[in-house]
C-alpha cells in the first residue's frame, strides 16, 4: 500500500481553465481504477512511498511519506507544457495554502522549454519545494525539461553495477552541474528480470512489475 493524500489529490487534464478537477471526482466520472489509467504514476509512488513492516510487496525510500497525486498525462501518458504547468500551479497553491509539500516528482520530459514552467519550477524553488525530474530514457544527449531547469534536479540512471544504462539519456562532462545532477538505479534490462526497478502497478493491490527507465 502507498500512502496516497486523497484529499488534495487533482486531474489538471480535464477543466484546466476552472482550476482542473478533484481527482476523486474524475475517476467517478470516467469510472478509472484510483485515477492511475497507465501504471506508470503507481510504479513510481511505490518507489517513493510503498508502505513499510506490511508484510506486504515492496518497500518506499520514504516508507512515512505521503503523496498528493496530480494529474498532469492522460492513460496514455501523453500531456502538453500547458497541463504540466497547471500540474505545477496546482502544487504551489497547495504549498503556499500551508501544505508541507516537499518535493514534486516530475518523472516526464519535453524538449521544449517552456517559460510559464520555468517560472512556476523557480516559484517553488522559493517556496523550499524541490522538482525532481527524470532526463529521459532515449539514450540520448539533449536537453529536457523540466529536468534542465536550473532550480531543478535532473536525474539519470545507472544499473546494478552502478554503469550508465542503456536507455538513460545522459549529460556530456563538460555540461554537468553536479549540484543538480544525480543518478539512481534505473534498471538495465536485458534478459534477467533480476535488474529491474520493481514496485507496485495499477491493476490491482497485489500487482508488481519491474521496469526499467530514468522516473
Amino acid at each position: 500500500a502507498i500512502n496516497v493524500d486523497w484529499l488534495n489529490a487533482w486531474d489538471l487534464t480535464k477543466d484546466t481553465s476552472e482550476g482542473g478537477q478533484r481527482l476523486a471526482q474524475s475517476v467517478e466520472d470516467d469510472a478509472g481504477d484510483a485515477g492511475d489509467y497507465n501504471g506508470h504514476g503507481t510504479h513510481v509512488c511505490g518507489i517513493i512511498a510503498a508502505q513499510a513492516n506490511n508484510n506486504v510487496g515492496t518497500v518506499g525510500a520514504s516508507y512515512d511519506a505521503k503523496v498528493i497525486p496530480i494529474r498532469a498525462l492522460d492513460e496514455s501518458g501523453e500531456g502538453s507544457t500547458a497541463t504540466i504547468f497547471a500540474a505545477l500551479s496546482k502544487v504551489l497553491e497547495l504549498k503556499r495554502e500551508g501544505e508541507n509539500i516537499r518535493v514534486v516528482n516530475l518523472s516526464l520530459g519535453t524538449r521544449r522549454n517552456d517559460q510559464a514552467n520555468a517560472e512556476v519550477v523557480r516559484q517553488l524553488a522559493q517556496e523550499g519545494v524541490l522538482c525532481v525530474c527524470a532526463l529521459g530514457n532515449e539514450c540520448a544527449y539533449y536537453n529536457v525539461y523540466p529536468a534542465d531547469y536550473n532550480e531543478s534536479l535532473a536525474v539519470m540512471s545507472v544499473d546494478k553495477d552502478n554503469k550508465h544504462t542503456w536507455h538513460s539519456n545522459y549529460k556530456k562532462d563538460n555540461d554537468i552541474n553536479t549540484s543538480k545532477t544525480i543518478s539512481a538505479m534505473g534498471g538495465g534490462g536485458g534478459s534477467s528480470n533480476k535488474d529491474f526497478v520493481w514496485s507496485a502497478y495499477n491493476e490491482s493491490d497485489n500487482d508488481y512489475v519491474g521496469l526499467v527507465g530514468t522516473s
